[in-house]
């Protein structure tokens, strides 16, 4: 089975809400400056050319062209000009949110990262301005890609899988709770049972998951056990028999178990297991 702090991103991540307030391409004037302040929104400044300095947290900068930097929201934050030749840059601001909580209290990233690829930042930044100033009725679509995209690009290159979830109360109970789920994904686990592991009311725990996760834990659980069950076919091809994968994942009832993965994946688990048989190249072992 999957590491369960692997799975726990994944599924943070799957629930990400995203806005973009404000984006453009500017050269700074010479009195850009701001000292101490702690901004309720994230920020990307994509350093194009020129100079200047940037203080995040307790960390200070002298950005250099190419260069892509995250300032998190609720992290105080300084940046001025140092000379004539002021930064030219785009940047720009956005909310990134999994439930209440931002991405970036969720997972540790770097301040800044080497962009390898200049003209895919640009574009995406120039696509992200022009779908932000538009008023087609797409344009909302188009931004939020836009800065999905550059949030991936971010993360991708920021080494996050080897990131540390943050240690508060909520995500420590939470990771918890996943964690009993991958112990115990072949055992019938009930919400009573989950909610003793935390020392929480039942009700309590289903709003706490939905909350967290934008799901019910018997939702989570059922979508666990099916990812498993297409793992485990993918990782042994036709050999398993429904009654075998049923009951490696959990369930008992070979029709619900079918009827639960055609919900979840669009298939049958004979329909799937016949597509691995025929593509194994377009289901590697490692992506399962």
């Amino acid at each position: 089975m999957e590491d369960t702090r692997k799975v726990l991103l994944k599924e943070y991540l799957s629930n990400l809400k995203v806005e973009v307030t404000e984006a453009d391409y500017t050269k700074v004037w010479s009195g850009w400056r701001d000292m101490d302040y702690v901004p309720c929104y994230n920020k990307f400044y994509f350093i194009c050319d020129g100079e200047g300095w940037l203080k995040i947290g307790g960390e200070e900068y002298y950005p250099k062209p190419g260069q892509l930097y995250l300032m998190p929201e609720g992290v105080r934050q300084s940046y001025s000009a140092i000379s004539s030749n002021t930064f030219t840059k785009y940047w720009c601001h956005f909310t990134a949110k999994i439930g209440e909580l931002n991405l970036f209290d969720v997972v540790k990233v770097q301040n800044l990262i080497e962009v390898r690829d200049f003209c895919l930042i640009e574009d995406l930044f120039r696509k992200m301005i022009y779908s932000k100033r538009s008023g087609n009725i797409t344009s909302v679509l188009r931004t939020n890609a836009a800065i999905l995209d550059l949030i991936s690009y971010f993360l991708e290159n920021s080494a996050v899988e080897t990131a540390d979830l943050t240690k508060t109360e909520s995500l420590e109970r939470l990771k918890i709770i996943t964690d009993y789920i991958e112990k115990n994904l072949r055992e019938n686990i009930s919400i009573d049972e989950l909610a003793q592991v935390v020392h929480l009311h039942p009700n309590y725990l289903i709003r706490f998951f939905r909350k967290h996760l934008g799901m019910t834990p018997i939702h989570y659980i059922n979508r666990r056990r099916i990812e498993e069950a297409k793992r485990l076919i993918i990782a042994s091809g036709s050999d398993e028999t429904l009654a075998d994968l049923s009951s490696k994942v959990g369930i008992n009832d070979i029709y619900y178990f079918s009827k639960l993965f055609k919900e979840y994946t669009g298939f049958t688990p004979t329909q799937f297991k016949r597509m691995v048989s025929s593509h194994p190249r377009a289901f590697p072992q490692g992506n399962a």
